[in-house]
């Protein structure tokens, strides 16, 4: 077994549990983000999301292990906002697994499973401003700063988001 994998993760009780626990063990970025600590079905509404017009086959979760723990996940919509587009919706690491260079190789093993796609595929993500403090690591794995803003999670109407987002590889030849 690897020291760090990624599974996908389908919403059995346990894997809903699990994902619980690292929303748990990661209050900093819940109060950044929605002010609050995490809901007691913080996890179950993470597996339940999806936009309009999308069906549970355009949606991933996949759990991060490091030496067989979970210690963090990825949840991904494809098809979103626009269909070149593979929105990643939340990537959280535990915060004592933050600062390790974890992340920095679990966005690396999920590069190496998105299949390449048509030219222009991208991933997009919404940061609120209360989070910016991530746009380091973005930038670091490879995205890039849009221009656009979008409204905020939270309870903060008056809350944005800043898009960023990273070309894909294309499957076709140029």
């Amino acid at each position: 077994m690897e020291d760090l994998e990624l599974r996908e993760l389908s919403g059995r009780p346990p894997e809903v549990e699990a994902i619980q626990r690292v929303l748990e063990e990661a209050p900093e970025y819940h109060f950044r983000v929605f002010g609050r600590r995490p809901a007691p079905d913080a996890a179950k509404d993470l597996f339940a999301f999806l936009p309009p017009f999308l069906t549970h086959a355009d949606k991933y979760v996949f759990g991060i292990f490091h030496e067989g723990r979970m210690i963090g996940f990825l949840s991904l919509v494809r098809h979103h906002p626009r269909p070149n587009t593979i929105h990643l919706h939340q990537f959280v690491l535990e915060e004592g697994s933050q600062h390790r260079g974890l992340g920095t190789r679990a966005f690396g093993l999920l590069l190496q499973r998105l299949p390449p796609g048509p030219h222009g595929m991208h991933l997009r993500v919404e940061v609120p401003r209360s989070n910016l403090r991530v746009s380091k690591f973005l930038t670091r794995v490879g995205f890039v700063p849009t221009g656009e803003v979008v409204p905020a999670p939270g309870p903060d109407k008056h809350a944005v988001s800043e898009v960023f987002r990273c070309a894909l590889p294309s499957a076709e030849r140029p």
